[in-house]
């Protein structure tokens, strides 16, 4: 066949494209209704096909509001990584309002539910560009490698020649304000006598806000346990490159390596944009931002710790009182804070089998501090800065 007779592209190949699309996208869910327990793996390929680029969900929930001009493309970028996100979460099923399997089946189409998804979506994606831009001055920031010439985060070395090419991508958005904001913070960390826990919370937190990421989902305290001894692994930063390299393959759906569940847990809310400005970001970012998410406190000295199992002995004379301060104390220190790095702290029971037998004493010495164990836990914090403020003064 010549280029004569060769018959002309059809103008409506995109929707030709998303008829087979749609069709995957039909099959995949009535094989996830099929077999339970492939659903977390189906729900990975339909959330695919509907960030596939040829389905044009996002664009079509846009264009509406792009017949003017009125979304200059930084704000758009914002946009559409808010929807992306939005969606992912609702078709992995973590959000409030999960998508339901059927619903796509019951539809025309399955895009009619992600079509109108993302349009809902577009009106809170404005909302977030405008409370970001209030957040702004106005006036563009130097490059962050200018401004942090004392270098508080410990990445930034080499990070100059960095942004020279990565400026429009991540930086463009960052403002005076914002920067100086987090500067002024970390200045005040002798002023303020920070501990170590808080400015390693704060050096991520600031380091997450100028790449522009959201925050990292950290369920529990287990879990927050679990990451922060990956940390203080040799190999921590390789394996935490490898979870953002998996997650981001399994919002491609393609097949991953394994990883620690606990690790590729961290990113449930980061989209593909999220992933990439991190791993594009400095060697040292993830571990940094890692880090801040899941610090513990520093373990108490002894001398503090004693004094805070004097104060609470001293809530109740009955027999078994004292031994029972023993346990809700070394408890609630192996719970709260960091793990003991000297290995001299011998095995304790459970934080809440501890708190529990507490509360359950004769009397309740512990009713004035609470009656719930998060009350009880937040009651030490306050009696051991008590009991640290009465140390430092002897001392003195």
């Amino acid at each position: 066949m010549n280029d004569a007779q060769r018959p002309a592209p059809s103008p409506y190949a995109p929707y030709d494209k998303r008829n087979v699309l749609s069709e995957r996208i039909t099959s995949t869910a009535l094989e996830a209704l099929s077999h339970p327990d492939r659903e977390h793996e189906s729900r990975l390929k339909i959330l695919g096909l509907f960030l596939d680029p040829a389905a044009k969900v996002i664009d079509r929930a846009l264009a509406p509001f792009e017949s003017d001009d009125r979304i200059p493309t930084v704000y758009r970028d914002r946009i559409e990584d808010y929807i992306t996100r939005a969606m992912e979460r609702s078709v992995m099923g973590t959000s409030r309002s999960p998508m339901e399997l059927s619903a796509l089946l019951d539809a025309r189409t399955p895009f009619a539910w992600s079509d109108r998804f993302a349009s809902a979506c577009v009106q809170s994606g404005f909302k977030e560009v405008s409370r970001t831009r209030a957040r702004q001055s106005g006036a563009e920031v130097e490059k962050v490698a200018d401004h942090y010439s004392a270098q508080p985060f410990p990445f930034t070395r080499g990070w100059r020649e960095g942004l020279a090419s990565a400026e429009e991508t991540y930086l463009s958005s960052i403002h005076r304000a914002i920067v100086e904001d987090l500067r002024e913070t970390m200045e005040t960390w002798d002023e303020r006598a920070a501990p170590r826990d808080v400015r390693v919370r704060e050096r991520g937190d600031a380091a997450r806000t100028l790449l522009g990421l959201p925050q990292l989902l950290v369920a529990n305290r287990s879990h927050q346990r679990s990451v922060a001894e990956h940390l203080s692994s040799t190999s921590s930063r390789q394996v935490l490159r490898s979870s953002v390299v998996t997650h981001l393959d399994l919002l491609a759906g393609r097949a991953t390596t394994h990883v620690p569940d606990e690790l590729l847990d961290l990113w449930t809310d980061f989209t593909v944009t999220h992933a990439r400005t991190l791993l594009n970001a400095p060697a040292d970012a993830i571990e940094v931002i890692v880090a801040g998410a899941v610090v513990f406190p520093e373990r108490p000295s002894s001398r503090s710790r004693s004094a805070l199992r004097r104060t609470l002995k001293s809530l109740s004379r009955r027999r078994g009182w004292p031994s029972m301060v023993m346990r809700l104390e070394r408890s609630w220190v192996t719970e709260f804070f960091e793990a003991d790095k000297t290995d001299q702290e011998p095995p304790v029971e459970a934080w809440e089998d501890a708190v529990n037998a507490a509360l359950s004493f004769t009397d309740s010495p512990l009713s004035a501090c609470g009656d719930e164990p998060e009350e009880i836990a937040r009651a030490l914090f306050e009696l051991l800065a008590e009991a640290r403020s009465t140390v430092t003064k002897k001392v003195a």
